[in-house]
């Protein structure tokens, strides 16, 4: 099985270690923990210290990634933080031009909401607009008219 298998799933992990406030600055080992326990459980196979590594640094460093998270290491707590408290593998960065091409799309499909075929993707639209955090800027009636 290769190593990078599992990685963007690792990177969710990692994610979610990072964001933990109940457990902050986790350390390399408590990160390679957190990915064993989701992704073997119990089989015995393990995540090795230098992938964590490598996953950090693709994390930080891999332009097509797209994450470019602000991932730092604390030495006094000896252990890793986002320096913008406020990232997440779960915001899903877009330029100017993405978000206005999902906005129209979005437009566009509002006109069919009407009919019983595109009815079903009312709430799908909204929840996109949402989780690309520009719901906001498209109100209701302009998903409906252009």
């Amino acid at each position: 099985m290769p190593a990078n298998k599992y990685a963007l799933l690792r990177y969710r992990i990692i994610d979610k270690c990072l964001r933990n406030s109940q457990r902050p600055y986790p350390s390399k080992e408590l990160l390679r923990s957190a990915c064993d326990e989701v992704l073997y459980q119990s089989f015995g196979e393990r995540v090795s210290p230098s992938t964590i590594e490598k996953d950090l640094y693709a994390m930080r460093f891999e332009e097509h990634l797209g994450y470019e998270a602000p991932i730092a290491f604390h030495k006094l707590r000896k252990g890793y933080y986002y320096t913008d408290p406020n990232y997440s593998l779960e915001k899903i960065p877009l330029s100017h031009e993405e978000i206005d091409a999902v906005k129209f799309a979005a437009i566009t499909l509002g006109q069919y909401k009407e009919l019983e075929l595109f009815k079903q993707f009312g709430d799908a639209i909204e929840k996109i607009l949402q989780r690309l955090d520009i719901g906001a800027s498209v109100s209701s009636e302009e998903v409906g008219t252009i």
